[in-house]
């Protein structure tokens, strides 16, 4: 079974959506249930990512490595990285503009200087080596647990091997249509076409720059992301996936757009019939557990 570890702004939502397309009749099952069926409304997150383990055969959500002590089959993990000072800026813009955001109400009045000083949230402080170093005492199965500031070699190691070594594939959002291409054709994925999703209002550039005073924010995710780009672009040439062929499929990818659309479309009025469906108070999904 796959498990997609979400993080943060990292191009996850657009990468759950393709994901979806090639799960297709795990999804056809997840919407007739939801529509037809009559549910018992689960909570928490490890029976959250059981349930959806079991709907669409997969588990994509801002999880970390270890959920796979959950099941009794075989698990394999993937995920996409991000360049973590625009990853923690695209955030913040993000969560102030998005009144659904789950960090909208600390984000909305503050800046972003204000939005990192204030260290409230663990996702902040090196998230994606949080994410993928996972808790070494294997209870939390949302993120590294410790402290703000008190990751250390041990935590970034654990990261490192788990993405180079217990990751089926891991993708960059900078380099998102090449990523698709490579995921193509290490995990022979069929369908890769797709729209952006879950996009902020402005780029990440719109943040004020990123002050010296939080560089321990970034330290060990920095780290992480410099080794994942130099191994990304060997497998890239291992694989022979040229800038022509990136070129090639963004073009027909624009073509697939109107498609796209209308598939969105569809989806949108099944959402409205599971609302009305819930009589006004949609069940409490397992994308808002995961978060």
């Amino acid at each position: 079974m796959l498990i997609f570890i979400h993080i943060h702004k990292c191009a996850g939502m657009s990468m759950r959506a393709i994901l979806e397309k090639n799960f297709r009749r795990h999804k056809i099952r997840y919407y007739a249930g939801r529509i037809f069926g009559k549910r018992t409304a689960k909570h928490g997150l490890e029976a959250s990512i059981r349930r959806e383990a079991d709907e669409l055969g997969f588990v994509s959500g801002h999880i970390s490595y270890g959920c796979h002590r959950l099941f009794d089959k075989k698990c394999e993990y993937m995920t996409m990285l991000r360049e973590p000072k625009s990853r923690l800026k695209s955030l913040y813009l993000y969560s102030r503009s998005n009144r659904n955001a789950f960090y909208y109400a600390f984000a909305k009045d503050r800046t972003f200087e204000e939005f990192l000083a204030g260290r409230k949230f663990l996702e902040l402080d090196n998230g994606m080596v949080r994410f993928l170093s996972g808790d070494a005492d294997g209870r939390n199965y949302f993120i590294n647990p410790k402290p703000f500031g008190r990751l250390d070699e041990k935590d970034f190691d654990r990261a490192v091997d788990n993405l180079l070594n217990g990751c089926v594939f891991y993708g960059l959002q900078e380099h998102f249509d090449a990523s698709l291409l490579l995921m193509q054709k290490m995990l022979n994925i069929r369908h890769i076409y797709y729209l952006k999703r879950n996009e902020g209002e402005g780029g990440a550039s719109e943040a004020s720059p990123f002050s010296k005073d939080f560089e321990d924010l970034v330290f060990w995710d920095d780290r992480l992301y410099s080794l994942a780009l130099s191994r990304f672009k060997e497998r890239l040439k291992h694989w022979g996936i040229s800038e022509s062929e990136v070129s090639r499929f963004r073009e027909r990818n624009e073509k697939a757009k109107a498609y796209l659309r209308l598939s969105d479309n569809v989806k949108t009025i099944l959402r409205r019939i599971l609302f009305k469906k819930n009589t006004g108070s949609p069940e409490k999904s397992t994308r808002d557990i995961l978060r």
